[in-house]
């Protein structure tokens, strides 16, 4: 029942999607493809992924393809559907590269990843897809393939081009993110294992549940031992996050006598075990699970794959989320969770400063902007940060 689509008014889209799915791939309906293309030497994070498959699907159904995803990661046990598989569609590309070249003519690849040689500018991709004519995009080509690292979902809905054609297949800017998300991704077995400790808690209908996203940084994930200083062990750094959710808690209980948690998720065990012991009345969270880069760690393990893929999705089981901007992790889960109500509040926070200290460490290579360390406004219910401006940083969505 915490499924996007059995809580959100997802629209006839999904159904409709589902049908012509099944009928491309089995053969019923003209081969017509829209393939999302990743590969490990990119360097895109899972939640990048995520994110960016999600323009490709839109654009699988406003032009009536099937979507595919060619996912390419250091190790069979972390294929993408491992940790996060559709039960409505069949999206794996793999093994179906002959058929795909025999069925269908003329393919077409776009490339906006800038993780690649020769993309093209991403931008374009974000003005195709905010102000210009998607749904031609490809006209001719039974297979067009995407590679690109940005969600670009919420701003489709300003194009005037598609403005009329969302609205007919009662597609809502509201939801968008969330129902696409999930016609792709529910997490299996094994990460629903992952989960078993903290679910109880996070589907508690009684509770309030706050997330919290604390981002230190990738080069300090993969390569904590190329520096002097490391931030998870200063947990006190980190109380700005903190000070939001004291404030937050505070306005969303309203004087009630509500039992509330904090779903904590950082991307170094450290600083998740100290904030654990420093905040124990209120912090949920898998202290011993594995926390790794799921691409950029030397030898991405399953292990880490699974609690990547579980804490992503879990955070969409919380009420609100406090996240950092820079980040697209958080972001992830934060839209996936698209309840009612405002819900999101983005912390800036100096990811870059921790980078550059270090001894021939990459600096300045994770493109994250140094930023003041605050958030300019309050963490009350009200104040919580427009989705529109959520999805202006970084990754998108």
């Amino acid at each position: 029942a915490r499924h996007p689509a059995a809580r959100l008014m997802c629209g006839p889209w999904v159904a409709r999607y589902v049908a012509l799915h099944r009928d491309i791939v089995s053969g019923l309906a003209p081969a017509r493809f829209a393939v999302m293309r990743s590969r490990r030497e990119w360097e895109n994070g899972l939640a990048d992924r995520l994110a960016s498959s999600l323009s490709v699907l839109l654009y699988a159904v406003l032009t009536e393809r099937a979507f595919l995803y060619d996912d390419d990661v250091p190790g069979a046990e972390n294929r993408l559907w491992t940790g996060l598989a559709s039960e409505m569609i069949d999206w794996r590309y793999e093994g179906r590269a002959a058929e795909l070249a025999n069925a269908a003519a003329s393919p077409l690849t776009l490339n906006w990843n800038t993780g690649t040689p020769d993309f093209s500018d991403p931008d374009e991709m974000v003005a195709l897809f905010t102000s210009g004519d998607l749904a031609a995009v490809g006209a001719g080509h039974d297979v067009v393939t995407m590679l690109t690292e940005r969600c670009v979902v919420r701003g489709a809905f300003s194009n005037p081009h598609l403005a009329a054609r969302l609205a007919a297949i009662g597609m809502d800017v509201r939801t968008a993110f969330a129902c696409l998300f999930d016609v792709l991704y529910r997490p299996t077995a094994p990460v629903l294992e992952v989960l078993r400790p903290v679910l109880p808690t996070l589907l508690d209908p009684g509770s309030i549940k706050i997330g919290i996203q604390i981002r230190v940084g990738d080069w300090q994930l993969v390569s904590s031992h190329r520096y002097f200083f490391h931030p998870d062990e200063y947990p006190n750094f980190f109380n700005h996050y903190f000070r939001c959710a004291r404030e937050l808690e505070r306005d969303a209980v309203g004087g009630r006598d509500v039992p509330v948690e904090w779903f904590l998720m950082t991307d170094t065990a450290k600083l998740r075990q100290h904030l654990a012991a420093k905040y124990p009345d209120r912090v949920v969270s898998d202290v011993s699970g594995t926390v790794e880069h799921t691409v950029k760690a030397d030898h991405p393990s399953s292990s880490g794959f699974y609690q990547a893929c579980a804490e992503v999705w879990a955070f969409s089981l919380t009420d609100y989320q406090i996240i950092t901007l820079k980040s697209g992790f958080g972001k992830v889960g934060a839209m996936l969770a698209a309840p009612d109500h405002p819900h999101i509040f983005t912390v800036n926070f100096p990811m870059q400063l921790f980078d550059a200290l270090g001894a021939g460490g990459p600096a300045f290579d994770n493109r994250k902007v140094l930023t003041p360390w605050q958030r300019t406004r309050s963490c009350r219910v009200a104040d919580a940060d427009d989705p529109a401006e959520v999805c202006s940083s970084f990754t998108g969505c």
